[in-house]
């Protein structure tokens, strides 16, 4: 490839990118490839573009961006689901109590029923336990 730049639309916004090719090397403004430093989708736009020029196969540009199609939304049971958020926990912690019951208690190093209980304990918090600090 020669050294060139093509400016392309934006598909968001009104704006332009310019897309630099130096050799092997290719560059974009756009913010995915200032972020990531990695290929674009403008980037790869281009080189496929000039793959087809080098190829000289004919293909049609335009300036216009392609419009967007409108979003596929579905409807939601707001109802149920606000149920399922309120009880979901409660759920949880069934499930997980069947799920432990299932399973062997673990060896427990130190003096029996030392596990989560004595002085640096304070109280069981949801999913854990909280100690005391120091």
């Amino acid at each position: 490839m020669h050294d060139r730049f093509r400016r392309l639309p934006s598909q968001t916004g009104s704006g332009f990118y310019t897309v630099i090719v130096q050799g092997d090397e290719t560059v974009c403004e756009c913010p995915d490839f200032e972020l990531r430093s990695k290929p674009c989708k403008h980037i790869l736009g281009v080189r496929l573009y000039v793959k087809r020029q080098e190829d000289g196969e004919e293909q049609e540009t335009s300036r216009e961006p392609v419009p967007k199609l409108p979003r596929k939304t579905y409807p939601q049971d707001w109802p149920n689901y606000n149920a399922a958020q309120v009880n979901e926990q409660g759920h949880f912690q069934d499930l997980l109590a069947d799920l432990c019951g299932t399973m062997e208690e673990p060896a427990r190093a130190g003096p029996a029923g030392a596990g989560l209980s004595g002085p640096n304990v304070t109280h069981r918090v949801g999913y854990g336990v909280r100690c005391r600090e120091g």
